[in-house]
């Protein structure tokens, strides 16, 4: 038994770091390179009858940037999105070469052209498999004794167990020990696998790096659901390191940027979320005042109450 919960627990955490690396990577083929470009812009797509706007390009000197990996034009859903991505290339200093890591908004955007709408599947099913190691499950401080940490982690962590359980009927199973891992149940991860399956993937691609940065899919959906703040969010996964650090305090310069790496991380993703929130004016999601969370929301609970009507909270 104890093997196979080591080989559970391995898992997950090959995943992140594979998932982790794709993130990171999605842009990597322009780093080094030295800015190629002189000018960035944006500019609307639309249908075959040229009334509507269906998507904006990203144009770097009136030519559409491509995805590097199915070398297809960037096209945004929204065009608040489309001027981000635009703005973090147009941000590219010259003579230090364009730079990956600055265009975080640019990276999602590639994950969910290159790889989440051919692979929509396999992105759900990675994300479940980190439901077995999320960190708002590991309630177990390092001292058994430390009473103090045990009290933080249930104030922080409970509440967004119970929301996912009260607002969608979803139990998550706790770990028996430190080392062990969370096993859930088919019904538990059918009922989370249907509230992935709802999402575009545009927000496909800001959960993933959500949960990557969290280390937590539930924290990562209540981000995605605006049931917390991203700030309540990092302050959730930081939340052991802060405790060590008050306790015996701060390497010089090591935790700041660590927790400066999570915090930026994990607001880009949140902005990447609201600048979905664009809609055009006259369409149908602009006049009935619908936030995109919203939507998703009634999405999600219609389909759960479809599927699950016995254990699905109206």
């Amino acid at each position: 038994m104890a093997a196979e919960d080591a080989a559970a627990e391995a898992e997950p955490q090959e995943s992140h770091m594979k998932d982790g690396l794709a993130i990171k990577m999605a842009t990597s083929s322009f780093m080094g390179r030295r800015r190629f470009y002189k000018s960035v812009g944006v500019r609307p797509s639309l249908d075959e009858a040229g009334k509507h706007v269906q998507h904006y390009e990203v144009t770097l000197d009136g030519y559409p940037l491509k995805t590097p990996g199915t070398e297809k034009p960037y096209r945004l859903p929204t065009k608040g999105l489309a001027l981000a991505v635009a703005l973090e290339w147009d941000q590219q200093v010259t003579y230090k070469g364009i730079e990956p890591t600055y265009m975080p908004l640019t990276g999602m955007a590639t994950i969910a052209l290159d790889e989440i709408i051919f692979s929509r599947q396999s992105t759900i099913d990675r994300c479940l498999r980190y439901l077995a190691t999320d960190t708002v499950c590991y309630c177990f401080p390092e001292e058994e004794d430390d009473h103090k940490l045990l009290r933080r982690q249930q104030k922080a962590w409970e509440p967004l167990l119970a929301w996912l359980k009260d607002e969608y009927g979803v139990h998550i199973a706790k770990p028996s020990h430190m080392l062990g891992v969370c096993h859930n149940t088919p019904e538990t991860l059918k009922k989370v696998g249907l509230m992935l399956q709802e999402m575009d993937p545009f927000t496909l691609a800001a959960f993933l790096s959500l949960v990557l940065d969290l280390k937590s899919v539930i924290t990562a959906l209540a981000v995605v659901f605006r049931h917390v703040t991203i700030e309540e969010a990092c302050q959730a996964s930081a939340l052991e390191e802060m405790h060590q650090k008050a306790a015996w305090g701060s390497v010089d310069l090591y935790h700041e940027l660590e927790e400066t790496v999570l915090y930026s991380q994990a607001a880009a993703a949140s902005s990447f979320l609201w600048l979905l929130a664009e809609e055009e004016k006259g369409s149908k999601k602009a006049k009935a005042g619908l936030m995109p969370h919203q939507e998703l929301r009634a999405r999600v609970k219609a389909r759960l109450r479809k599927e699950f009507p016995e254990s699905t909270p109206k």
